[in-house]
This record gives C-alpha cells, sequence and structure tokens, in this order.
C-alpha cells in the first residue's frame, strides 16, 4: 500500500470531517434559535428525498469509478472514454426525465407531508435549491472520477474544506445582514456546490486528460451493461432507505412536523460521524481496487485488515464521545430545547449511533461487495431486514405509545446482528478464505469500546461541563485517554511498535 498517500489522503479525510463538523454545528445552531425547531427537519427531509431518487442514480453512476480506474490501470483508454462518455450523457437524460416529479413534488409538498404554517413558500424555496443542485450534480459527478482513480483523494478533501469555509462566511453575512429565512441554507448549498463541480472538472483535465467527452463514443449498449452490474447498487441503496431514509419521513406523517425537526437534530452529529467513518474508510478504496487489479489476494487480505484497524482506530473515540458526553453537548449547543426535549434528543442521538459502535470496525468491508462484483447476496440479505425494519416499526407506531423511538431503535438492533452475523462472515466467502478471516479484528475492536466507553461515562459523572471552555477541555482529555486505550487494546504489539516509529521518522 502506497503509505505516503495514504497517509495524506487520511489526515485530509480528517481535516475535511472537522471542518464539516463545525459548518454542521453552526447551521443547525443558528436555524434552530432564530427560525425555528419546526422549520430545521426540512432540510434532512430534503435530503432523505434525494435519497429516495438515488435507488435510480445509482444503477448508473454507483461502479462507474471503479469500472473507469480499471479501465485506465489496464491501459485501455478507449475503454475508460466509452464509459466516461456513457455516464455523463445518460445521466444528463436521467436528469430531464427526474426534474419532472421533482417539480410536481415540490408544487404539492404541503400535501405531501405537514408542513408548518408560514413557512410554506420558504422551505418549498429550500428545497428547489437543493433538488437542482442534484441535478445538475447527476452527470457532473462522473469528473470526480479523477482523484478516485489517481488515488489522489486530498485534492477532493481540500475541495470540500474550501467549500465549507464558503459556506460558513456565506452563511453569516447572509444571516447578519438579512432577515432569517431557512432557504439561505438551499441557495447557499447551491452555490457551493457548483463551486465543488468546478473543481472536480479542472482536477480531471489536471489528472486524467486522456479522459474526454466524445458523442460518438456514446454506446448505449455499455450503458444497459452499467446498469446491470449495477443493478444491485440500487437495490443496495433501497435498503438504505428502509433502514433509515423513511426515519424523518415516518416521523412527520405519524407525529408531526416538530417531533421530526427534533429527530432531525438528534441525527445531525451521527450523521456526520457515520460520514467520517465512511470517508476513513473509503480512504482506502482506491488501493484496494488497484491491489485486486493485481490478482494478489494475500496482500488485498493484509490491506483490508489493516483498513479495519485504521478505521476502527480512528473513528470509535468520536462514537464513544457522542454516547457519553452528548447531553452536555445539547444542552450547549441548542440551548432553547427543554429539558425534556435535551433528553429525548440525546436518546434518540444514541439510537442512531449505537450501530456504528460495532460497524466501524467492519466498514471497510463493504467496498469487497463492489470491487469484487459479488452484490447479489449481500443486497437482497440487506433487503429483506430493511423490509423487515419498516414492517415492524409501522406494526409498533400503530399498537404502542413509543413513537419515534420505535424509529431509531428498530433499525439499529437489525444493523448490529446484520455486522455481527453477516459482513464478516461473506467477505470471507467471496474472497475464499477462512470465515473467521475478519472477526479478529472485529471482536478485540468491540471489547477496547467496551472499555473507552466506562472510561467515559465515568469521567461525564465525576466533572461538571456547563460551559463550552469546560466541555471541550473535557472533550479534548477524553479522547486523548480514549485514544490510549484504543492504542494499547486494539492494537498488537507489533503494530503499536510500527505506528511508534513511524512517528519518530515524521
Amino acid at each position: 500500500m502506497n503509505k505516503k498517500q495514504l497517509s495524506i489522503n487520511m489526515i485530509s479525510q480528517i481535516a475535511a470531517y472537522v471542518l464539516s463538523l463545525g459548518v454542521s454545528f453552526f447551521v443547525t445552531s443558528y436555524v434552530v434559535r432564530y427560525i425555528g425547531t419546526e422549520v430545521y427537519g426540512f432540510v434532512g427531509l430534503a435530503n432523505n428525498f434525494m435519497s429516495y431518487l438515488s435507488v435510480i442514480t445509482v444503477a448508473l453512476s454507483g461502479m462507474i469509478n471503479r469500472y473507469i480506474t480499471v479501465e485506465l490501470y489496464g491501459g485501455n483508454k478507449d475503454n475508460a472514454n466509452k464509459y466516461y462518455t456513457s455516464a455523463i450523457i445518460s445521466n444528463i437524460i436521467l436528469s430531464i426525465i427526474l426534474a419532472i416529479p421533482i417539480i410536481l413534488c415540490i408544487a404539492y409538498l404541503e400535501k405531501i407531508v405537514n408542513v408548518p404554517s408560514g413557512y410554506v413558500t420558504d422551505i418549498k424555496l429550500l428545497w428547489i435549491f437543493l433538488f437542482a443542485l442534484f441535478l445538475i450534480q447527476l452527470p457532473t459527478n462522473v469528473f470526480s472520477v479523477s482523484t478516485f482513480a489517481r488515488n489522489r483523494l486530498e485534492l477532493t478533501n481540500l475541495r470540500n474544506m474550501e467549500s465549507g469555509i464558503i459556506k460558513v462566511i456565506l452563511l453569516f453575512l447572509v444571516f447578519s445582514v438579512l432577515s432569517p429565512h431557512v432557504y439561505y441554507i438551499g441557495a447557499i448549498t447551491f452555490i457551493c456546490g457548483i463551486y465543488c463541480i468546478l473543481l472536480n472538472y479542472y482536477y480531471k483535465r489536471k489528472l486524467t486528460p486522456e479522459l474526454q467527452l466524445n458523442i460518438k463514443m456514446f454506446d448505449i449498449k455499455l450503458v444497459g451493461s452499467l446498469i446491470k452490474n449495477s443493478i444491485w447498487n440500487s437495490v443496495q441503496q433501497l435498503n438504505i432507505i428502509l433502514f433509515t431514509g423513511l426515519d424523518l419521513l415516518l416521523t412527520n406523517i405519524f407525529i408531526g412536523a416538530k417531533e421530526m425537526s427534533l429527530f432531525s437534530i438528534a441525527k445531525t452529529l451521527p450523521t456526520s460521524v457515520m460520514s467520517f467513518v465512511g470517508t476513513i474508510s473509503g480512504t482506502f478504496t482506491p488501493q484496494l481496487t488497484i491491489t485486486y487489479a493485481e490478482n494478489d489476494t494475500e496482500k488485498f487480505i493484509k490491506e483490508t485488515k489493516m483498513a479495519m484497524k485504521i478505521c476502527g482506530f480512528l473513528c470509535a473515540v468520536p462514537i464513544i464521545g457522542l454516547m457519553a458526553f452528548g447531553t452536555s453537548l445539547f444542552k450547549l449547543w441548542v440551548p432553547t430545547l427543554s429539558a425534556a426535549e435535551i433528553r429525548n434528543v440525546q436518546l434518540l442521538s444514541i439510537l442512531t449511533v449505537m450501530p456504528y459502535f460495532i460497524d466501524v470496525f467492519v466498514h471497510p468491508l463493504f467496498s469487497i461487495n463492489v470491487i469484487t462484483v459479488k452484490l447479489k447476496v449481500p443486497v437482497l440479505f440487506n433487503v429483506i431486514s430493511g423490509v423487515l425494519n419498516v414492517v415492524i416499526v409501522y406494526i409498533l407506531l400503530r399498537t404502542t405509545s413509543m413513537g419515534v423511538f420505535a424509529i431509531a431503535s428498530i433499525s439499529g438492533i437489525l444493523m448490529i446482528l446484520k455486522t455481527l452475523l453477516f459482513t464478516p462472515f461473506y467477505s470471507s466467502h467471496v474472497l475464499g478464505v477462512k470465515y473467521t478471516t475478519f472477526y479478529g479484528p472485529l471482536i478485540k475492536g468491540i471489547f477496547a469500546n467496551i472499555i473507552t466507553l466506562i472510561l467515559f461515562y465515568f469521567i461525564n459523572n465525576m466533572i461538571t461541563t456547563n460551559t463550552w471552555t469546560r466541555f471541550i477541555i473535557t472533550c479534548l482529555v477524553s479522547g486523548v485517554l480514549g485514544y490510549i486505550v484504543n492504542f494499547m487494546v486494539y492494537l498488537n504489539k507489533e503494530e503499536r511498535r510500527k505506528i511508534c516509529s513511524m512517528i519518530k521518522r515524521k
């Protein structure tokens, strides 16, 4: 594995995550304080509706990075350009088609979901900006293949950081000068999205100038092949929706707009943490793809295990910190909420992030199914679990008073069972190795997490964190202790020696 490039990618991923988390902090706190709790949830609901559309869009774009990368490294320039051109043109057509239902949905939004009176126009404008960016990004996201194919993910992270800084500056200026409206978030997100598209195109020209849009290379048969090979990605996206994509919509319909917004607040930080896990895990995907293309199974398994360990080591501590210190954080972050609302938000936050207490160690294994194009079995398994989740939640909403807690808890329980009983087992199966190959890092990681969680709860009970200064200092000290625990418990002697040696050299 290219250790230097991996380090660069990893550091940039962490920096981009920290900045993204800061943006989420600013946006959420400001909107809740100055616009109202009822409105904030519609930002998350719009993102959920986009995920519904992605069931269709991922069939064309879900594996395009993989195919173009393999063709480029195989020296097949013409095939790479056929994939590149076909993906862009077909996605342009798809954007035009999807624009019709999107326009109708926004036009009749208040008839589809519960929209607070007095905010209908504001929320519709928010959705117009967000969905307009979605339609533009659909064909232009293909430009981002260049940073993936050349394993230069730090450029993507740098772009995201720049976009985040621009977003914070514009939000601060707009909300400071003008009367507050939630659609400002949509407008500024649109501007930042266009900025990212332009940078992606620049990187495309710089890193892979051989990739050129040529309408003569459009191949309808290749598009059909892409859809055929990526159809399981669409089904997998449907599974994600069945697990977590319907939660805000179900809350809005069955319980109410305010409860949806409280749930959306509760999901803000867990979503950021999950994104952090995904980006750290994704750092290894380009190199793993290249290694797999070299047909070196032993090296591939070694790199996968290392990816599991690094992902777990880096990401577990923030997850545990959110579980242990969440109540103090929400009191400081959204002080306009009542004590009862704070308790509910924290419980919902724990239920949302709970699966990642375990999942963080096996997340890199998810890329194996894509890299090996072995998607059918895991996707079908996930869909069955997702349907079961929706059925159980619906029954609980109709027959019990659990309310939003039913929505948050059932999906977490099912995801934990999947992580423990299926993912490591099937990853070993598709690679033709022992079924226990990937369970070692998982079991050891869970043990380290339990120790860290007990430590964090002890610190939280011993120290009062009623100011931002005390809270930040407590979290920093706890974080250092948490990483020390992970370093000593999760990593073996040889791995600790290598890391110490690497730090000394740097």
